[in-house]
């Protein structure tokens, strides 16, 4: 794959890392807004987790901006950044939305089965963000 060529796997490898703390800011705001609510399925999931990924992603734009890509660029991309991003949130919320409502499950609690949703939704978009991020937000790097 073309992200894998010359410094890509130790971009790749910082951007997993910021990822991870910005998961850790998306899994927990998510869980306080369901747990303060009482609402962990359906509609109000994915609007939770809509919230909860916006919030860690002004985080991430500016850690991926000067630690992951180093771009010190004045010109601020956080509009593409967030286009892309938005993109991905909607495939994150349409994953939870439908693994609450849709699966009925009975291993799980309702609220780890929606951590297990968010887990999985994370993982599908995890690839496109790079990817799209390398390609409009900070390209060049």
């Amino acid at each position: 794959m073309e992200f894998f060529k010359n410094r890509h796997p130790k971009r790749f490898a910082k951007f997993s890392i910021v990822g991870s703390f910005n998961f850790l800011v998306d899994i927990i705001v998510l869980n306080i807004l369901s747990y303060v609510t009482g609402f962990n399925k359906g509609v109000f999931a994915a609007i939770f987790s809509a919230i909860s990924f916006l919030l860690a992603n002004v985080n991430s734009y500016y850690l991926n901006k000067k630690w992951t890509f180093k771009s010190n660029s004045k010109n601020s991309r956080y509009k593409v950044f967030l286009a892309v991003s938005i993109m991905g949130v909607f495939v994150n919320a349409v994953v939870v939305y439908n693994f609450t409502t849709y699966i009925n499950q009975t291993y799980f609690s309702d609220i780890v089965w929606l951590n297990i949703s968010k887990i999985v939704a994370t993982l599908l978009v995890v690839f496109f963000n790079y990817y799209s991020y390398k390609k409009y937000v900070f390209s060049g790097n």
